[in-house]
């Protein structure tokens, strides 16, 4: 057998094995199963379980942001250039009409007072001299002694003298004005809040060193866009929320600007405030609800909502009364009436006259999801595996990026005092959870000694919190624990840091627990010490296979 022909034999040998290899692979040895009809059988709904989604026509509004703004503010500013000796008020100062608010350097002021004294006391000594010669000329000119020109010439002097005087008390007048502007007063009434300049500083006539706002004529001023700003009208009365106070008020317009700005096309829209607060100040935000027309809402039960974690879902009903589960996203929760049920606004995934279920009639033993995923009996039923185990990617990633979220937002807001921060872990921290949630990964804090409710555990989390209470502090340790076939929940332990002591330490300032104690009236999460055990990060990762 010759090179050629061996060669071509092993080629021809290799492609048959690997079609036969390719063959097996694909299953060709194997027994196939036929395509069948398969029928399927699902219970129906009950029809006193079932409910309709509701479209009700309700005005809405947009809102509108601004920034608390005082009706009357005035710049204080000096008359003279002169050297500034004394201020007597500071930012907050308040100030009555006619208060000495800063003293400058006098001295050039009262040598000018006094030269003009002087200058008077000349001219009327002048003009005493003038009057005498005009007595004895005109006695003289009765005799015809003295010709009529020189008569005409002594009364021009007197003229003259007593001109002289009337400008020398102009002057003196003037220098008098100017020696008060070393005492520079308040114009009008109210507080200060800005000062420009310090002890030493040249006063420049024209420039403000003093800046006061009455703080009793307090209103919104906010940019509308234009659409809706024609629509409003001077004494309309609008809702204005002010989130650092956590209050809702009612505003009356009393001036809407008559100019659109260019590029944004907004009209600015100034809402007088009620005075009913003494923590509102002016620069505060707030905003403001615009009238936008009407629209149709969708309203279920809120009874009809199951959450998991952070997904909500409905059963719903087809004609023949069959369920199918459905991801939907909801709006605000509105209570019907007194003994009703609570309906919640629908913003997608269902449409108006589609029948839900409502979640375990009374009596029904469906398991309900427990908080974060997973049912109660899988909670119960589940086994934490070790450390060593290693965690879903997915939840690490989830709880790093929540912490390093939270952790950025509380140390911006803690710059600025520990009422921002209780401001911004109120408001911001369920946000900034929900964004860090997704469809395959929902995440949350939880704790033993809870501030908000909210945050309570679920049931398989309770384990985890008692026992990471009995250990030792265990920075970077984790648990995970299996929930249901396509469901595994993770935590990571969360221990009290120096800046955390602020708001959760043994000697927290009476004036930020009263704040604590006004947005969550059943905390328990004070008393704590560094490094004490604080709570858990948690996820719940559920298999989309």
């Amino acid at each position: 057998m010759n090179e050629t022909t061996r060669k071509g034999l092993e080629a021809a040998l290799g492609v048959a094995f690997l079609t036969v290899a390719l063959v097996w692979l694909s299953g060709g040895f194997e027994e196939k199963i036929g395509p069948t009809e398969v029928t399927m059988t699902q219970e129906l709904v009950p029809a006193s379980e079932i409910r309709t989604v509701t479209a009700e026509e309700v005005q809405v509004v947009e809102w509108a942001s601004g920034e608390v703004a005082s009706a009357r503010h005035t710049s204080v500013a000096s008359r003279v250039l002169a050297r500034i000796e004394e201020i007597r008020v500071r930012a907050g100062t308040r100030v009555e009409e006619g208060d000495v608010l800063i003293t400058l350097d006098a001295r050039d002021l009262r040598a000018q007072l006094g030269k003009a004294k002087e200058a008077l006391r000349a001219a009327e000594a002048r003009l005493e001299l003038a009057e005498r010669e005009y007595e004895r000329t005109q006695e003289l000119f009765r005799t015809g002694v003295a010709p009529q020109r020189q008569l005409d010439e002594v009364l021009s002097r007197l003229r003259a003298a007593r001109a002289e005087v009337a400008g020398r008390k102009q002057a003196l007048e003037e220098a008098r004005t100017a020696a008060s502007f070393a005492e520079i007063r308040s114009p009008v009434t109210g507080r200060v809040i800005d000062r420009l300049a310090e002890p030493g500083d040249t006063a420049v006539p024209g420039r403000p060193l003093l800046r006061i706002y009455d703080p009793t004529l307090l209103r919104v001023e906010a940019p509308v866009r234009e659409s809706l700003a024609v629509r409003l009208g001077i004494g309309n009365v609008l809702q204005v929320d002010i989130p650092a106070l956590d209050r809702t008020v009612e505003g009356r317009i009393d001036e809407i600007v008559p100019f659109a700005e260019r590029g944004a096309r907004t009209l600015l829209v100034k809402v007088s405030l009620p005075r009913s607060d003494a923590r509102l100040f002016a620069g505060m935000y707030a905003r403001v609800a615009i009238p936008a027309g009407k629209r149709l809402r969708m309203f279920a039960p809120d009874g009809a909502i199951a959450r998991v974690g952070q997904l909500e879902f409905v059963t719903v009903v087809d004609p023949e009364g069959h369920p199918e589960r459905r991801l939907v996203r909801t709006g605000e929760t509105r209570v019907a009436g007194e003994g009703e049920p609570a309906r919640v606004e629908v913003l997608s995934g269902l449409v108006a006259g589609e029948r839900i279920r409502l979640p375990d009639p009374p009596g029904g033993a469906r398991d309900e999801p427990t908080r974060g995923g997973g049912s109660a009996s899988a909670a119960e039923d589940s086994v934490m595996e070790t450390d060593s185990s290693p965690p879903p990617a997915e939840a690490v990633a989830a709880v790093s990026e929540l912490r390093k979220r939270l952790g950025k937002a509380l140390g911006t807001a803690l710059s600025k005092g520990p009422a921002e921060a209780i401001g911004t872990c109120h408001a911001e921290a369920p946000r900034i959870t929900a964004e860090t949630s997704s469809s395959t990964v929902s995440v949350g804090r939880t704790s033993h000694r809870l501030r908000n409710p909210e945050n309570a555990p679920a049931d398989w989390m309770k384990p985890l919190l008692d026992d990471y209470r009995e250990r030792e502090p265990e920075p970077g340790s984790f648990r995970t624990v299996r929930l249901s076939e396509n469901e595994t929940g993770y935590v990571e332990p969360i221990y009290i840091k120096p800046l955390c002591l602020t708001c959760h330490g043994e000697n927290v300032a009476p004036e930020i627990l009263a704040l604590i104690r006004e947005r969550y009236p059943e905390d328990q999460a004070t008393g704590f010490r560094l490094g004490d055990f604080r709570g858990l990060f948690w996820a719940v990762v559920r298999d989309q296979g």
